[in-house]
């Protein structure tokens, strides 16, 4: 899949899951984005995880065949905690392509590399960031290592927005993306998302409502007329910031669908269930974790 269609797919929130259900990971831009990654990488270093594996289960008559599922994802772990390695597979346990990820001192991803099964390389981002781990550059190379795409990150701190822009070869910018925040850019929560054509002609937009605890309830999509399209609603396990359900709704409020979570005893996310609006199931995960030897 194109990396900005997954950027796409990402900031529009289509991808509820867990975050290892999309192999690619997203650079920090603000302060408080850089201290959630150290926070998840330090749960990771401390409770030994060297891998996991999401498994895709089959579903016949609305229950689940414990017998039948198939691999869908491994994700690597380095000693820091840092991930290091996601392999996605296709049917019958063949893998369909894996990214490669390495970083600096600091844990800060500076590259992301897609690899064919054969090992040839597909695509590689490469990124910079400034003194406090915050992105300011991405270069996307194409598999012969011509720069295919730029996007530069630019702060704001009066109209507290950080916008990123997406340059061609030519140095045509194909887009912006402007995130707004409330509060300080570096520790306020991003509330709004616009993704718009450099004349400002409106692509698709987000809204996030957040509690008084900085924990997102809702997120709303926009399309390119400013019309919702649907919603989402989160809960969480008790005072924690892990998702218990995502509810989708429709404009008009109907229930679309639910992803329900469950966790192990260390905390981690062990299943993930996503059912339609009668309680059909339509997908079941289940994930596996190795610790460190």
């Amino acid at each position: 899949m194109n990396k900005m269609i997954r950027l796409a797919l990402i900031i529009t929130g289509i991808l509820i899951y867990s975050f290892v259900l999309y192999a690619h990971e997203e650079p920090a831009k603000t302060i408080k984005e850089k201290e959630k990654k150290e926070q998840d990488r330090k749960e990771i270093q401390q409770n030994k995880i060297a891998s996991c594996t999401v498994w895709k289960h089959s579903i016949s008559n609305n229950k689940l065949e414990s017998e039948l599922n198939e691999k869908f994802l491994i994700v690597l772990y380095d000693t820091k905690g840092n991930i290091s390695e996601m392999q996605v597979y296709k049917s019958n346990d063949t893998l369909d392509y894996k990214v490669v990820f390495k970083y600096d001192e600091n844990n800060n991803m500076i590259t992301d590399t897609d690899f064919n099964p054969d090992g040839t390389i597909v695509e590689n981002i490469e990124y910079k960031y400034d003194e406090f781990g915050r992105v300011l550059e991405q270069l996307n190379f194409e598999e012969d290592g011509k720069v295919d795409s730029e996007f530069t990150y630019i702060s704001d701190n009066n109209n507290k927005t950080v916008t990123l822009n997406k340059y061609l070869p030519n140095d045509v910018i194909e887009y912006q993306i402007i995130y707004k925040y409330e509060g300080s850019i570096d520790q306020g929560n991003n509330v709004e998302i616009i993704k718009q054509k450099p004349t400002g002609e409106l692509i698709m937009r987000v809204e996030n409502i957040f509690e008084k605890n900085n924990l997102r309830l809702q997120k709303k999509i926009f399309d390119e007329n400013n019309q919702l399209m649907y919603y989402f609603e989160y809960s969480y396990f008790g005072n924690g910031d892990k998702f218990s359900t995502i509810t989708k709704y429709s404009p008009d409020n109907q229930v679309k669908s639910k992803t329900i979570y469950t966790l192990n005893e260390i905390g981690f996310t062990d299943t993930v269930k996503v059912v339609d609006e009668s309680g059909k199931v339509l997908s079941f995960s289940s994930y596996e974790y190795e610790l460190v030897k």
